[in-house]
């Protein structure tokens, strides 16, 4: 008798995993259910309501970047970007002593850039172009993706503007000869003016570094202004030296800021924001770029079950490879940042993805899977809660994880003929 009972529960397993199989599309929330006689399909019409769009991502902080942006190019899918960003800088020592500064000379100013990577196509030159701040950008909380950087600078005064073709993959920092006028201001200024760092911003305010929106080609450059190659080297002499001196002014890392500029005329993208209009792809792009915003309006199939446990629930977005060449230069996120939107609009973490570590909590991502090409979101605990609060609808933003400093882009698919969105939950009734 047990052998037959074990026969039994083996075949029933068989015939559920079978079943579950076949049903592995998006008129189904991929039901896996124990009897199978409590098995619920829900209907095409109520998950095919499901919907996807494209939006302007413009809230996102930039406070203090990890890696500060540079460059221009033009993206096949994308259309034009271009990124800036703005330093201030602090003598390396205070208390500096330019004794007898009338009689010193300067031999040569040089900014030294280190590199942290690039995306897109080096070997297109890029301008550089330095302006003087004519005022300190004090970066807080409530400045969001973008400023009106015109407040700051004169644009009819440049302190540079010359070409270069970029070179990310040498060994060596990347360097940029400043006027010589400007070092002889660093050496002619009031002692004072090294008596502290605030003196010295007070006195300098910083760089605007900007650059021209490339026609082809063209590429982002990221630089690490934190590391101790990264730095600007006054080298002076006076009337009897036979080799120069040099004093160093390091970058003031709690006071940067990116500037992105996406102009999207010419390229594939339309009707973003427009929630009445279904595309066939959603576009994210990171650099106060583009957002996703999913919408799951019904799931009152499973409220009105209540009470159910939710095993898993598992969002799945697949990419859109066929839409993206040169695969090579605009590489693919390695993961995506969930958040759910809650009665108000505002974002709310999942608690899926609160993870807690020996420094305290932090907010994970989703990794992207190679071998589905597609991000799957776990979000279980948070449709568990929605269940058990009896809310019948939901909707997350979708974005590229630390957009103030990332380039990849990524376009995922949005068919709903071809039910590119999963949206699959295994539950038991309790």
């Amino acid at each position: 008798m047990t052998h037959n009972l074990l026969k039994n529960l083996l075949l029933l397993s068989i015939i559920g995993i079978i079943s579950f199989s076949c049903n592995d599309d998006a008129s189904m929330i991929g039901l896996e259910i124990q009897p199978d006689s409590d098995k619920i399909e829900i209907s095409y019409d109520s998950i095919a309501s499901i919907s996807a769009y494209t939006l302007f991502d413009d809230s996102i902080i930039y406070k203090n970047p990890a890696y500060s942006l540079f460059g221009s190019y033009v993206d096949p899918i994308f259309g034009n970007t271009k990124a800036s960003f703005t330093f201030s800088i602090n003598p390396r020592y205070l208390n500096a002593n330019f004794a007898d500064s009338l009689n010193l000379h300067v031999d040569s100013l040089v900014i030294y850039f280190n590199y942290h990577s690039y995306y897109g196509d080096t070997l297109t030159p890029q301008h550089f172009t330095f302006f003087e701040l004519t005022d300190s950008i004090n970066i807080d909380s409530s400045f969001l993706s973008q400023i009106n950087i015109e407040d700051y600078y004169d644009k009819n005064s440049v302190l540079l503007d010359t070409i270069i073709k970029p070179k990310p993959n040498d060994t060596l920092p990347f360097s940029i000869k400043l006027p010589k006028e400007l070092g002889q201001r660093f050496i002619d200024a009031d002692t004072s003016v090294y008596s502290s760092t605030l003196n010295f911003v007070d006195f300098f305010k910083g760089f605007y570094l900007t650059t021209n929106q490339v026609d082809d080609g063209g590429s982002l450059l990221s630089y690490n202004l934190s590391t101790s190659s990264t730095v600007i080297t006054l080298y002076y002499s006076g009337p009897t030296d036979t080799v120069s001196h040099n004093f160093d002014f390091i970058v003031n890392y709690s006071n940067r800021y990116n500037i992105y500029k996406h102009d999207y005329t010419n390229s594939t993208i339309n009707n973003v924001g427009d929630s009445t209009y279904i595309d066939s792809v959603i576009y994210l792009q990171p650099m106060n770029g583009l957002k996703g915003k999913i919408e799951i309006p019904d799931l009152s199939s499973l409220v009105n079950q209540y009470p159910i446990s939710i095993n898993k629930a598992e969002l799945i977005i697949e990419t859109e490879d066929s839409v993206i060449t040169q695969t090579n230069l605009y590489k693919t996120p390695l993961t995506l940042k969930i958040k759910g939107i809650d009665d108000d609009g505002e974002t709310t973490l999942l608690p899926d993805y609160i993870k807690t570590t020996s420094t305290g909590l932090y907010y994970s991502t989703q990794q992207y899977d190679n071998e589905s090409k597609s991000y799957k979101f776990i979000i279980t605990q948070y449709i568990q809660d929605l269940i058990s609060q009896g809310k019948s609808n939901c909707s997350f933003y979708i974005y590229i994880p630390n957009s103030n400093y990332s380039t990849n882009r990524v376009v995922l698919k949005n068919s709903r003929q071809k039910k590119d969105i999963k949206f699959l939950i295994t539950y038991t009734k309790l």
